[in-house]
């Protein structure tokens, strides 16, 4: 006899929560500024990423997000920050993970293609300019890059670091 409440394997998963995760990658160029992307769906840029598939993982993400939206391919990542979002208005709860993908050098450099449909235009920015572009947002992001970068990985949540 089963008890009361039991649900086949299938069921009780399909009504488990589902959570969106994103991953995004840091990469520097020799002189130390910022590789960042401006798609064609949104107003500020970006650090390359996007949206974590299904049955992907985010470090896959990340290679592929690079790949696809820079024509980088890199070998090696590191995760730097995980940071749990929790829902805010028109926002559902989520997962970001950012990872390092180190210093390109300037002969990577100019293998960076876009398609020019999804990415209009990709560079390398100093902090300053990556605030003006890529707005408070992801300034706030960048400000936890750059503390992991010195300090190793670290978990925050709503982006304030916590760990």
């Amino acid at each position: 006899m089963k008890p009361e409440g039991w649900k086949p394997w299938e069921e009780y998963q399909a009504g488990l929560p589902k959570k969106r995760m994103g991953a995004a990658v840091a990469i520097r160029d020799e002189d130390g500024k910022w590789l960042i992307v401006k798609p064609s769906y949104r107003d500020e840029w970006c650090l390359p990423g996007g949206v974590v598939d299904i049955n992907e993982s985010p470090m896959m993400t990340a290679k592929r997000e690079v790949r696809e939206e820079t024509g980088l391919n890199l070998m090696v990542i590191i995760l730097l920050v995980a940071n749990y979002n929790s829902s805010e208005g028109n926002r559902d709860e989520n997962i970001q993970w950012f990872f390092d993908g180190g210093v390109v050098t300037e002969n990577q450099k100019t293998e960076i293609s876009i398609d020019g449909d999804e990415i209009m235009e990709a560079k390398f920015v100093d902090d300053g300019e990556f605030y003006e572009l890529c707005g408070e947002r992801w300034g706030h992001k960048l400000e936890l890059i750059k503390q992991a970068l010195k300090t190793g990985a670290m978990y925050t949540e709503n982006y304030e670091k916590i760990v």
